[in-house]
């Protein structure tokens, strides 16, 4: 199976337009974030993963959950080149 960085370094996640407009802080949290999915659990379900990934990073960075939620949005939308509607 792949790892979540071999799929961010082939789709360049970190070199994007949207993960450039992030503070450098901001941008530690997401590298952590798939940092520690890629590390996890394999026994554990990867969106579980995921999502405790980033309550973990958010908390010990002192980002608000809706930055990076508005950051995946965002990449989102880069590479699909649309809008993904979100409620909000």
């Amino acid at each position: 199976m792949p790892k979540i960085s071999d799929i961010v370094k082939e789709n360049k996640l970190f070199d994007s337009k949207a993960f450039n407009k992030l503070s450098p802080k901001e941008q530690d949290c997401i590298t952590e974030i798939f940092e520690t999915v890629d590390n996890g659990n394999d026994d554990v379900f990867i969106f579980t993963r995921f999502e405790d990934a980033i309550e973990d990073c958010c908390k010990k960075y002192g980002i608000q959950r809706q930055q990076i939620d508005n950051f995946i949005d965002n990449q989102t939308n880069d590479i699909l080149g649309e809008i993904v509607w979100v409620i909000q």
